[in-house]
């Protein structure tokens, strides 16, 4: 790490002067930073959407899947806190997002996993944790909110 350099009459120096106006552009978070009207106990209008129910945390390394007029967001991670294994809904024709209340056997916290729809399914491969890459399957059933770990067969690919 650079040790930053202290100018002897108060001013920044010229790389701490690029880093400050480069920083002063970037908008601050969504959290703080709404250009919408909230109403409707939680729904936001914003750019003449309207957006309702509280939405997924931020996160990065998780997937969204599309299943006929939903989109199903699963896992992921943030930061320092860790990973998830929540089911998050967004139903395309009121854009109403809903926790899911999910059964089964549920796929422990992941990131970079793969998710593909087949028919009414999400199909889950991989991913990692905090202890490494993950070589298991799951799937969702997202008619009924249900995880299934099914027995596979044959030379599974290696995890990653």
């Amino acid at each position: 790490m650079k040790k930053m350099i202290k100018w002897r009459n108060g001013e920044q120096s010229p790389w701490q002067k690029r880093t400050t106006d480069f920083l002063k552009n970037i908008p601050p978070p969504p959290a703080k930073h709404f250009m919408g009207t909230w109403y409707n106990a939680g729904c936001l209008l914003m750019n003449n959407v309207t957006k309702c129910g509280k939405p997924p945390s931020g996160r990065g390394g998780h997937t969204a899947t599309r299943v006929g007029n939903k989109v199903f967001v699963f896992g992921g991670c943030y930061l320092d806190y860790g990973c998830f294994n929540d089911m998050y809904v967004l139903e395309g024709t009121n854009m109403t997002w809903t926790k899911m209340s999910v059964t089964g056997q549920v796929p422990i916290p992941r990131m970079g996993h793969t998710a593909t729809r087949v028919g009414h399914q999400i199909m889950v491969f991989g991913g990692s944790t905090e202890d490494g890459a993950l070589d298991d399957m799951y799937v969702f059933n997202t008619d009924t909110g249900s995880w299934i770990k099914p027995a596979v067969s044959g030379n599974a690919p290696s995890a990653r």
